[in-house]
């Protein structure tokens, strides 16, 4: 192998390979005799696959503040990073050099380091993974129960909905309220659409013991902490993110079921597409905060935007977020399903098809390359 030109930071692409064959002759008098040398230049498309479940990026970000986490399950802390400086030196690979640069803390695994997997020059996946057959919500949808804002003046609601093109908000009809709870029914949102439901919320602040429960087990429900194309600015006091108190709560139930978690991360999807990329743990647009079980099952795809635990933070599912923050708190990841013990990529790759798109996964891969369609060269001298 000569040389071996890389291709994109995604991993996926054309490369092209330079391999170097010479012919040599040996002499009575044993000395060598260059006969011929052939240089072949072939483009392959090189794919990467993650080959098993230990080497998933359970944890992915490109700004990581890991502090003490704890990872429960199959599963690598993968972090993007920008330079392989640190990763030189002799000590490069040691597990404190991965733990410093992750801003990580044993206090919790004393194998954490072991599980983190520094990647140069690669991206977060697109959020589009988690779009089939999709189907927006036709409303833009907040919640906080600090504010109670819409509706008649003797009977505010904390719940409000306005329409994309209108920045006036309203009380909706068709939730129900019990109690400290919220559901959302599955008419409520995506009504008489059997694939993913897409809805976008431009501001969610739960801080008392209030639960917002989400029917997703007829469709996966994605939240989007943007507002869609085309969509008229947000009233002032929305914040663009997700702030969950530690006595507040949001999940997937089961239609016609009581209040219970179902616990199934790959049916509820928090993302954002668009806004900041932060590059530090500083205030930015679409933060979700989360502490104890605030969200006790989703999958988190943040190609923008950020995580921040403000507390102890115990979560079934999967983080990839560009920029991930512990600010000293500790994240108990649990990464398989509850009923089957099957890794989490399992249940979510069959569930958004992502082998028919083209995607393998995020991890620790193994690359390999199929004939490409650039034209081979050959020469001799």
């Amino acid at each position: 192998m000569r040389g071996y030109s890389s291709p994109s930071k995604t991993g996926v692409g054309e490369g092209v390979f330079e391999v170097e064959g010479v012919v040599k002759r040996i002499n009575n008098s044993g000395e060598e005799q260059m006969l011929a040398r052939t240089l072949l230049t072939r483009s392959l498309y090189v794919n990467g696959s993650v080959s098993n479940e230990n080497d998933w990026g359970v944890l992915t970000a490109q700004y990581l503040d890991l502090g003490p986490a704890q990872i429960d399950g199959p599963g690598s802390i993968l972090h993007l990073v920008q330079t392989n400086q640190p990763y030189l030196r002799t000590d490069g690979c040691s597990s404190n050099t991965l733990l410093t640069e992750a801003r990580g803390q044993t206090d919790n695994d004393n194998q954490l380091g072991l599980r983190i997997w520094p990647v140069l020059n690669r991206t977060l996946p697109p959020s589009n993974l988690y779009a089939i057959s999709p189907k927006i919500d036709e409303h833009i949808w907040s919640f906080d129960d600090t504010k109670n804002q819409c509706g008649p003046r003797r009977n505010r609601s904390s719940i409000c909905i306005r329409d994309k093109t209108d920045s006036r908000r309203r009380a909706p009809m068709d939730v129900i309220r019990e109690g400290n709870s919220v559901r959302i029914p599955a008419t409520a949102i995506c009504p008489g659409h059997s694939g993913d439901c897409h809805v976008y919320v431009e501001h969610i602040n739960l801080q008392k013991n209030s639960r917002l429960l989400i029917e997703n087990d007829s469709r996966p429900v994605v939240l989007h902490m943007e507002l869609p194309q085309g969509a008229s600015p947000s009233p002032s006091g929305m914040s663009g993110g997700i702030q969950l108190g530690n006595n507040a709560q949001i999940c997937g139930v089961n239609t016609g079921s009581d209040d219970s978690c179902n616990n199934r991360p790959e049916r509820l999807v928090i993302t954002a597409s668009s806004g900041d990329s932060p590059q530090n743990c500083q205030p930015s647009q679409q933060q979700l905060k989360i502490q104890g079980v605030s969200l006790p099952s989703a999958m988190v795809s943040l190609p923008r935007g950020s995580v921040h635990l403000t507390g102890d933070t115990q979560l079934r599912g999967m983080i990839w977020s560009h920029a991930f923050c512990a600010n000293g708190h500790q994240l108990k990841l649990t990464t398989t399903d509850v009923s089957s013990n099957q890794h989490l990529s399992m249940q979510a790759g069959e569930l958004w098809e992502w082998k028919n798109s083209g995607f393998t996964g995020i991890g620790r891969t193994i690359n390999r390359g199929i004939l490409g369609t650039g034209i081979d060269t050959f020469r001799q001298w």
